[in-house]
């Protein structure tokens, strides 16, 4: 059974440096399934966000099943919704074409005797579907979310004061792909292993003779050079996987003949056994 583990309580701060923590792309961008770049370069930042950040909604709907004498025998899912909004906190070329959609968006070039220039048109528009992700961070640990095929379908009171920032509110909704996911949930603990000797956990059988086949289980195996029974190499040996090892006994005199694993960083500490 798992414990518990103060590790696991994560925050969802944004995982951003020189881009923002939300990006899109055209659908059928190749999606990121790392929560690590790089990423398909055709993704472009949307900027800051304000402080409430990123807010999930799945919302599920059931139709109730009775039986002849009224008892529900069943719920089945009549309707599926998912949804993700945030308020844009920068007023920049990507956040207004969230907001007034793609082709309500204009921008022009700075010239000698004029700053970039930006014009959006507020109307009656439906917005373009396209791939989105979202990244976060909590110390080492990371998350991404990617929603394939996503559209905002919301867009939401603006405020203009000279106090306060102007932030851009949408809520996107997410389809299902052609697998039915609507959006994919990525993590990485971010802890990552370290180089060593080999640390072994069990030989079985408990005891055999020249010849017979051993298994060895531990971790630190795949990149082994060699298996020892006491002094003597192991005739043969098959790496399986980094936790499991199966080697030949070689020749020797019964007795205790203790087990080890060599890899580039050294030889294990050794497990004892018996050789029959």
């Amino acid at each position: 059974m798992a414990g518990v583990s103060a590790k696991n309580v994560l925050t969802g701060a944004p995982d951003q440096a020189t881009t923002g923590a939300i990006s899109s792309a055209p659908s059928g961008t190749t999606l990121p399934t790392e929560t690590v770049g790089p990423f398909d370069p055709a993704f472009v930042s949307t900027g800051y966000v304000n402080e409430d950040g990123l807010t999930l909604n799945s919302e599920r709907s059931s139709e109730t099943i009775k039986d002849w004498s009224g008892s529900v025998v069943r719920q089945v899912l009549s309707e599926f919704n998912s949804t993700l909004t945030w308020k844009h906190l920068e007023t920049n070329e990507e956040s207004l074409r969230n907001y007034f959609g793609d082709e309500n968006v204009t921008v022009t070039a700075a010239t000698s005797s004029q700053g970039k220039r930006m014009a959006a048109l507020l109307k009656a528009t439906e917005m373009p579907r396209k791939s989105w992700f979202f990244r976060m961070k909590d110390g080492t640990s990371r998350c991404l979310i990617v929603v394939p095929d996503g559209q905002v379908t919301e867009t939401g009171e603006v405020v203009f004061t000279k106090a306060g920032a102007i932030e851009w509110p949408v809520t996107l909704t997410s389809y299902p792909d052609a697998q039915g996911v609507n959006a994919y949930f990525y993590f990485d603990d971010g802890l990552i292993l370290t180089a060593g000797i080999a640390i072994l956990a069990t030989a079985t059988p408990a005891a055999a003779a020249t010849g017979a086949q051993v298994t060895i289980t531990g971790t630190r195996f795949t990149a082994a050079t060699g298996v020892k029974f006491g002094a003597v190499a192991a005739t043969a040996f098959t790496v399986v996987n980094d936790t499991t090892i199966v080697a030949s006994v070689p020749a020797g005199t019964a007795g205790a003949a203790n087990v080890t694993v060599i890899n580039a960083v050294g030889t294990s500490t050794a497990l004892p056994y018996t050789r029959g």
